[in-house]
């Protein structure tokens, strides 16, 4: 396994095949954060997230605050001690305070398109936004991925 800690951050589907993916590499996924389990369907029965399910048949811890606002999920986070935290469809905008936390920065707007035209903004981009395949460090420098 490798030993970068990662925090992941996602809730679809597609966060799944994500996160899946991190796992099948052997990367050393320390938590998750998704949205929380909500109503969902007919039935309005209360139902998990994708990433939610998938951490806990691989028993990685799962983190869902409602946001970032209080200082104790900024603290939850910080006391993790993440390498790098991998975002894909979260659903929460994160506050600067959060993108700081990782030692390597954060990669977000993971862009599951092959046509640049369906990509939102143009080309994906990472925390703070720079373009993908930079990390953006603590210390506010650019590295290469």
């Amino acid at each position: 396994m490798r030993q970068e800690r990662i925090v992941f951050m996602g809730t679809p589907e597609i966060s799944k095949v994500y996160l899946q993916s991190l796992i099948d590499h052997q990367y050393n996924i320390i938590a998750t954060y998704t949205q929380p389990p909500r109503k969902q369907g007919r039935g309005m029965l209360i139902k998990k997230s994708p990433v939610h399910t998938l951490s806990l048949e691989h028993n990685i811890p799962v983190y869902h605050p409602k946001n970032f606002k209080s200082f104790e999920s900024i603290d939850e986070l910080k006391k993790l001690k993440p390498d790098l935290v991998v975002i894909m469809g979260y659903g929460l905008l994160l506050p600067k305070s959060i993108l700081q936390i990782p030692l390597h920065g954060c990669i977000s707007h993971i862009n599951a398109s092959r046509d640049g035209a369906l990509a939102g903004e143009g080309r994906p981009r990472c925390c703070g936004g720079r373009l993908a395949g930079e990390v953006v460090g603590a210390d506010g420098l650019r590295r290469r991925a």
